[in-house]
């Protein structure tokens, strides 16, 4: 199918005219990213160890597991053109699609670190704790966020064989007959593929090209798939993803 670039507008209107109740998931940030989990540890780690040394590993490892999960909960939902934007923006940007991150958690768990590396002053014991107690808090609180995925596919009418032979996965894609939809938030050119074979055309468009309020307008339509009472989603591994998007013409 020939593929012709849109504007982001006609991009999200093109996408809502897509049946949304199937989708397929990505979780590619999973294993290229250290877990939350892992940099709260490190800090309760710096807080058992006390001192000047470890209130400031406390708090520098509290920032860290905050900001991996706002910059992960951002790519999962295709916010790309937020990236290396200040943190309160990307707080707003998540808030507005329903994800709550009060400006509190900045207040104690991102500014404490920024004060240590920026004005040289070491956090007290107070500071180390609240930083590390925000932090585990909204870890916890969006982590089913976060275990929603990504959706990578919208209509999966689609079928597809998986094989495994002589030690390699195989994957052999049926006939495409109705519109889908294919987001991309990774790898060299990240853009949203509508790929339409009843008229034999595909439209795309870079995610880079969004500006933000249109980033955030396409972010809530893809959202809505989640909110269907009849909706499904199947976890799909990025070998098969790439294999689907490859023998549609359109290699990620």
């Amino acid at each position: 199918m020939p593929l012709s670039s849109i504007t982001p507008g006609a991009m999200t209107d093109a996408a809502a005219t897509i049946r949304k109740e199937d989708a397929f998931i990505s979780f590619w940030l999973h294993d290229e990213w250290t877990h939350c989990e892992t940099y709260l540890e490190w800090a309760q780690a710096g807080l058992q160890e006390g001192g000047d040394r470890g209130f400031a590993i406390a708090t520098s490892y509290a920032k860290q597991a905050v900001c991996r999960r706002i910059d992960c909960l951002l790519l999962y939902n295709h916010l790309l053109v937020f990236q290396g934007r200040p943190f309160p923006e990307k707080m707003r940007a998540l808030t507005e699609l329903g994800i709550n991150v009060p400006s509190i958690v900045h207040r104690f768990a991102i500014a404490p670190r920024n004060t240590l590396e920026h004005d040289y002053q070491q956090p007290s014991k107070a500071a180390a704790e609240n930083s590390v107690e925000l932090a585990d808090l909204l870890v916890r609180a969006t982590q089913a966020v976060e275990d929603e995925g990504s959706i990578a596919v919208l209509n999966t009418s689609f079928g597809f064989q998986y094989l495994w032979h002589k030690g390699k996965e195989h994957v052999r894609l049926h006939t495409v007959s109705e519109p889908c939809l294919l987001i991309a938030s990774y790898g060299q050119t990240p853009r949203v593929v509508l790929a339409n074979p009843v008229r034999g055309e595909a439209l795309q468009c870079l995610l880079t090209d969004f500006s933000a309020s249109e980033a955030i307008e396409f972010a809530k339509l893809i959202r809505s798939h989640r909110t269907l009472p009849n909706h499904g989603n199947s976890r799909k591994s990025q070998y098969v993803l790439n294999e689907i998007t490859s023998q549609m013409g359109f290699a990620r």
